[in-house]
């Protein structure tokens, strides 16, 4: 499989919930055409999708479609990172609790701020790799912002 038609079929493996019936076209690619699986684990992982992927998949019962290996490789990915994403959301309320404690309100972005919004179907859908978030500046000037997160930290 050519990278550009690698790239469509991974983006018909995330449309699923929204068009089922790429089902079918995801079940010929694994048996009819035997999907070059290397290429398609080497993307998903360097785009950090292993975990939406194995969700789709679960969600649409395509697993049995893959090999079992494969399979428990992906579902040991998405439950190291449902945890470590239920570990950031207990980070963000310590970090939410020690700057209150300064009068100060942390606006979250991009994942940590999706996690907290709901946005996706379950915790460990996404991967994130950190928590940003803002504070009014005129905050920080009073303060030293390492205390502010090492006590967050502990």
């Amino acid at each position: 499989m050519k990278y550009k038609q690698l790239f469509y079929f991974t983006g018909h493996c995330l449309a699923l919930d929204e068009h089922p019936e790429f089902r079918e076209k995801v079940i010929e690619r694994f048996q009819v055409e035997g999907a070059d699986l290397e290429n398609f684990v080497q993307l998903c992982s360097d785009h950090l999708i292993i975990p939406a992927i194995y969700l789709k998949f679960k969600t649409h019962g395509l697993l049995e479609f893959l090999p079992e290996e494969l399979t428990q490789e992906f579902q040991k990915i998405y439950d190291l990172n449902r945890e470590r994403n239920q570990q950031i959301l207990k980070q963000i309320d310590d970090i939410t609790a020690e700057l209150n404690k300064e009068n100060m309100q942390p606006v979250f972005l991009k994942g940590a701020a999706n996690l907290l919004d709901g946005l996706y179907s379950d915790v460990g859908e996404r991967m994130i790799g950190d928590i940003d978030f803002l504070v009014k500046e005129e905050k920080l000037k009073f303060h030293t912002p390492s205390k502010i997160f090492f006590a967050a930290l502990n």
